[in-house]
């Protein structure tokens, strides 16, 4: 006592005035007593630094005792023999006269491996009406059988603080002692009202003895009764009689109490009673008047029905007026009552509308001012109703200690990704209380669903919880614990439980997103496979999300750290929360997320406005956007034409070519193969000559699938930002969203469009022949051109050939009975025929040979000169220069040695020689020019056969040719597209070309 604050120390003082004894006389189950009443247990724990839980539990202990030494009364079950056994071991461990067993290994078992349901619950047939208590039908005796028998109804029941504080009042009332005898219960719709009532009414009615319900037998050694007091009981529920015909509420008592004709004439006259009536009526026994749902009785008296049959809405008022005089007589006449007790039911708000309201306030006056309030159910009490309600058996075994510590070992690694409070060592014992739920399940009811005006609290708890154990162990899931994750939704009873609170317009949002087969959660789940298939991750998480979203007041949404906890356990990584939630923000059309919290609205959000646009996206439109993404994508590093549809389109030339065809034609696909042949076989109308200089890209047709939907995607985005109306209503965090991901996807599109164009068409050997090449997938940081992507494939696989070796030149340039070949005939047939390399550039083909020579593999003649062993001058090859086998060169002809004339000199005589007049060699003269100049009007479509026949034959005789061409080019209806403008620039600009005028 002297380490008690002052508070502290009056609020003993009040409680011990109970006892009637001093502390020092107290026992030990009466000093255990004192301070349970007085609300201080964690106190004295904390001060005294003792567990107390024990001596709770004797409690239990010595109910079982009482039971088994009392035949007739409740039985005994095995399981509650099994919860004695397993903590009298517990005891012998903490006393250690027992050493504690070795922790089991290997999985955790799932809750139902553990704990049994209630038989209704475990076999599917769960009648929700077990939870809703009628006070008068257990006086009519046509209530289920837990809540009609008493012995039933008290193995059901958990005593709670509350309770406990109630009963005691009522007897130490009763008992004549000194304390409230008008005493109001108020709670929400549902909290545990009634319930008290019928505990109350079994007491005095049935009467049971002390020693089978261990908390009564505890009061009454407190209040210093050796059993309940007699009393006789009056019920008066506001739901049951007809206020127009029935009896009057004093009838009704009076009637009960075998007094009748006390009250007759006031009855059917329905005028209220004074109180010197009242005190005759109650004076002569100790008597309990239990009165529930009073306010609706007194709201029923002017309901619009009753009006039309009552004589006049005067009366009918007048009548409400006189219940109401009444229920003020009757308070007053009970405190006036030595042993008289007054225990009535009020909402703690006021029901029924704007009626509802008057009466609420006017039986507000009457009670509020100076009667003790009870609340029955406090707290973490709540776990207890919930384990004696819903199932037979919850033991206290090493089993559940495991699950918690597992849970808890989990919460401590995780560190700040979960909410602090779960790290600390009072949420293990949450745990322990809550088990097989999550303590994060009853939170969410309590503090949420509860503050709708018909979730009915405890009442509400009970049959939702009911509910969800009752298909969880249909499904025999295998969690340690009942999570939010792990919630039926898909389930039509919890379905509907959840939706009579917040609108059957939430049906829509729990099949699109949610519950139904295909809702795009479990779509999710089931695409993404592994751990999120086989833990349902997308599903369990937006069930969680739901869960929470909903409440009466202001409050909504959930965070990451309390997602972690409603989802996690077992070998789920953590690492999945944050990845599943980002996918469900890109899919889920009903999910709102801001400032890092989730909630699901009726409401679209950004994804079903998106899709919305999507659906208004036309083809022409992705056509046009995929165009100008492709002619971004395909590069300079080839001659390039995006998607042409006609070979016309694709000139014939030497140079190496790249056609990228539209996606329609995609491969795997007969129309690809056909498509490809097409440009590959002809340019124009007449065939193609350079087949070995053209190369086709084809997409894959999965490929073009992904890049499409993205496609779609992205000028949906793009619409809602231009869309000004639209994206001002928008919230700034969703605006911030679609610049997000029109940046993100911009870059999608292309990464997609590099992995769609993957099929390579090239000539193959013989007319019509093809030969494709695949180029699989690009890496992740790919991004380079799709020109690129495909010289650098080719390159690698050795299918464009960047040096060739001489001999293999002279294997394929000429046929074994050639002995030469011009090198302009060599060019042209690497650029015409697939069966010889394709070469990126004429200069492969020049370097191999120029090495060839110098080698001594071939010759070269150069009009009258031959090179052969030595370096030839590029320029060589430009001019009429033939390839010769070594076998076919001239002989070469002998060099002779000039030797100077001698001149002898005599001694006798000098001579000089005689000096020849030396030759001044006569400056060559320059070459007399012959010009020839053409001016002609030429087919478009036979300008390969002008190459062939005009300017290649001037060429081989050395003519210097320049080549000015003029260019008419008329369009009808529709002028030439700009991008086609671009194309022809930027051929002329690759081959070196002057472009001295032009004209649009």
């Amino acid at each position: 006592m002297p380490r008690l604050t002052a508070q502290e120390h009056e609020a003993v003082t009040k409680a011990l005035a109970d006892f009637g004894k001093s502390v020092d006389e107290l026992t030990l189950g009466q000093l255990f007593g004192l301070f349970k009443r007085a609300k201080l247990l964690d106190t004295a724990e904390k001060k005294l630094g003792r567990d107390f839980k024990i001596l709770g539990a004797v409690e239990q202990w010595i109910e079982l005792r009482n039971r088994a030494a009392h035949p007739g009364g409740l039985p005994i079950t095995s399981s509650e023999a099994e919860a004695f056994l397993s903590w009298v071991n517990l005891c012998l461990e903490r006393a250690s006269f027992k050493a504690p067993p070795t922790p089991p290994t290997g999985p955790l078992r799932p809750w139902h491996q553990i704990v049994t349901p209630r038989a209704d619950i475990r076999e599917g047939r769960l009648d929700e009406s077990v939870f809703a208590a009628d006070l008068s039908d257990v006086v009519a005796g046509r209530a289920p059988q837990e809540y009609r028998d008493a012995l039933t109804f008290f193995s059901r029941t958990y005593l709670t603080r509350g309770l406990q504080r109630l009963i005691a009042t009522v007897v130490a009332c009763l008992a004549g002692k000194p304390g409230e005898h008008v005493i109001q219960l108020q709670t929400p719709f549902g909290g545990g009202k009634t319930h008290s009532l019928i505990t109350l009414y079994h007491l005095f009615k049935s009467r049971p003895e002390p020693e089978t319900l261990p908390a009564l037998r505890a009061i009454l050694s407190d209040i210093g009764l050796p059993a309940l007091p007699q009393a006789q009981v009056a019920v008066f529920v506001g739901t049951a009689p007809d206020p127009l015909r029935g009896r009057t509420p004093w009838g009704a008592i009076a009637e009960q109490l075998g007094k009748y004709e006390l009250i007759r004439e006031h009855d059917e006259r329905r005028l209220a009673p004074g109180k010197d009536l009242l005190y005759e009526l109650l004076k002569d026994e100790p008597t309990l008047i239990l009165m529930d749902e009073i306010t609706e009785y007194v709201v029923r008296c002017v309901e619009p029905k009753l009006l039309e049959e009552a004589p006049s809405s005067e009366a009918a008022r007048a009548y409400q007026t006189q219940v109401l005089a009444f229920l003020q007589e009757l308070t007053e006449t009970v405190k006036t009552l030595p042993q008289c007790a007054l225990v009535v039911t009020l909402p703690s708000s006021a029901p029924y509308g704007e009626e509802g309201e008057r009466a609420h306030y006017r039986i507000q006056q009457i009670f509020g001012r100076m009667e003790a309030i009870y609340t029955p159910v406090e707290g973490e009490e709540i776990y207890e109703v919930i384990r004696r309600r819903l199932f037979d058996n919850v033991p206290e075994s090493v089993e559940v200690q495991r699950v918690v510590e597992s849970y808890m070992a989990m919460y401590r690694k995780l560190g700040d990704d979960v909410p602090a409070q779960v790290r600390e060592s009072n949420y293990r014992d949450r745990m322990l209380k809550a088990y097989p739920f999550h303590p994060q399940v009853i939170d969410i009811l309590l503090e949420r669903w509860s503050t709708f005006p018909r979730f009915q609290r405890t009442r509400g708890v009970l049959r939702f919880l009911g509910l969800v154990i009752s298909d969880l162990y249909q499904q025999r899931h295998p969690a340690p614990l009942i999570q939010p994750a792990h919630i039926n939704l898909a389930n039509p009873q919890i379905r509907r439980e959840l939706l009579k609170h917040i609108g059957n317009e939430y049906e829509g949002v729990l099949s699109s997103d949610i519950a139904d087969s295909n809702a795009k959660a479990q779509r999710l789940d089931q695409e993404l496979g592994s751990e999120y298939k086989r833990f349902g991750i997308a599903t369990g998480l937006a069930t969680a999300i739901f869960f929470a979203s909903f409440s009466g007041g202001e409050r909504r949404g959930v965070g990451t750290p309390e997602l972690r906890l409603a989802l996690l356990w077992g070998d789920i990584s953590s690492q999945l929360v944050g990845d599943a939630l980002k996918r469900l923000e890109e899919e889920l059309w009903y999910l709102h997320v801001e400032g890092g919290r989730y909630w699901f609205s009726n409401q679209p959000n950004l994804n079903r406005i998106l899709a919305q646009r999507e659906d208004e996206v036309q083809e022409p439109q992705i056509q046009e956007e995929f165009r100008a993404i492709l002619r971004d994508l395909a590069g300079r590093e080839l001659l390039t034409y995006l998607c042409p549809q006609e070979p016309g389109e694709v000139p014939d030339r030497r140079e190496l070519q790249l056609v990228i065809l539209s996606p329609e034609f995609s491969r795997p696909g007969e129309r690809a193969e056909g498509e490809a042949r097409k440009f590959l076989e002809r340019s124009g109308s007449v065939p193609r000559v350079y087949r070995n200089a053209l190369l086709v890209l084809v997409a894959d047709s999965n490929g073009w699938n992904e890049a499409r939907t993205k496609l779609k995607r992205f000028l949906a985005l793009k619409s809602v930002r231009e869309d000004k109306v639209l994206w001002n209503q928008l919230p700034e965090e969703n605006r911030k969203d679609v610049e997000r991901r029109i940046r993100d996807l911009g870059g999608a599109v292309k990464d997609s469009l590099r992995r769609t164009y993957r099929h390579i068409a090239k000539a193959g050997v013989g007319m019509g022949g093809i030969e494709w090449l695949d180029m699989g997938l690009p890496t992740a940081a790919e991004q380079r051109s799709l020109a690129a992507m495909v010289l650098s494939y080719l390159r690698t696989e050795d299918k464009l050939a960047l040096e060739l070796a001489p001999q293999r030149l002279l294997e394929k340039a000429l046929r074994p009975d050639e002995t030469e070949k011009p090198v302009s005939d060599i060019l042209e047939a690497f650029r015409r025929y697939p069966e010889l390399p394709m070469v990126e550039t004429d200069e492969v083909v020049k370097r191999s040979i120029i090495r060839g020579v110098k080698e001594g593999l071939f010759g070269l003649r150069v009009g009258g000169q031959i090179f052969y062993g030595r370096d030839v001058p590029p320029q060589e090859l430009e001019y009429g220069a033939v390839l010769v086998r070594k076998e076919a060169l001239p002989p070469k002809e002998p060099e002779v040695e000039v030797k100077p004339e001698e001149v002898s000199v005599t001694e006798a005589k000098r001579t000089s020689p005689v000096q020849e007049p030396k030759t001044i060699p006569v400056a060559p003269s320059q070459p007399q020019e012959h010009p020839f100049r053409l001016r002609a009007r030429i087919p478009w479509d036979k300008l390969s056969d002008f190459m062939r026949g005009v300017l290649r034959p001037l060429h081989e005789k050395g003519a210097t040719i320049e080549l000015e061409i003029k260019l008419e080019a008329r369009a009808t209806g529709e002028p030439i597209e700009k991008s086609t403008i671009n194309i022809v620039e930027e051929t002329l600009k690759q081959i070196n070309a002057q472009i001295l005028e032009k004209e649009l």
